[in-house]
């Protein structure tokens, strides 16, 4: 009797455990959801996509989240919509592997996702290359100090048009701000900008010579 009266009382805390634990999974379920909807909402209303994309869209946001991804759904999907902003329509795959690359440059050198994604796509569309070479591009000149002014992606995102007209690949560009960093170069801007009056005053010429 005294041990089927343990019994009971063992069982009545572990239903009361069970129980507290139940209602604190669904506290944080219900949390989840309502970030979830929240990051939804967000995004529709930065893209403008339509039911049918924000279905596509819902899905992306969870699979980079539980991938470790983000400060939290909605992070991710300011991140998404940033993304989109700047690259515009893009498959589902390159959206994730590109919104991932942004928020591994923000983690880890701190570079907003809006400055990345604007010398990302700048580098694409200049250079032709893919994205997972510009974000290594950037992360590459980050490690080699050419943030050290806290310029370097306004310096990829204003120049490359110029560095394309003159005849440089993107690897050509990176080695040229590498170069001027470890010869001494105090602001790689003024580098940049001697390059981009160099563009400009070869198109003059050329012109005048056509004249």
């Amino acid at each position: 009797g005294s041990m089927a009266g343990s019994v009971a009382k063992v069982g009545a805390g572990i239903a009361v455990g069970l129980g507290t634990a139940a209602v604190g999974a669904g506290v944080v379920i219900a949390n989840m959801t309502d970030d979830f909807n929240k990051s939804l909402n967000g995004l529709a209303a930065a893209t403008g996509a339509t039911d049918e994309k924000m279905e596509k869209l819902g899905g992306t946001i969870k699979s980079i989240y539980a991938q470790n991804f983000g400060e939290n759904m909605e992070d991710v999907a300011n991140s998404i919509a940033t993304v989109k902003q700047q690259m515009g329509d893009i498959s589902d795959k390159e959206l994730e592997e590109v919104t991932k690359g942004a928020l591994i440059l923000r983690d880890t050198f701190e570079f907003d996702v809006s400055e990345s994604m604007r010398a990302v796509n700048s580098l694409t569309k200049q250079f032709g290359i893919s994205s997972e070479k510009a974000f290594d591009l950037l992360a590459k000149g980050a490690q080699e100090g050419l943030n050290s002014n806290g310029d370097m992606m306004d310096l990829f995102w204003e120049y490359s048009v110029q560095f394309k007209e003159l005849g440089f690949s993107a690897e050509e560009m990176f080695n040229t701000f590498k170069v001027g960093a470890e010869n001494g170069a105090f602001n790689l801007d003024i580098l940049a900008d001697g390059l981009k009056e160099t563009n400009i005053l070869s198109k003059d010429n050329s012109d005048k010579s056509l004249k």
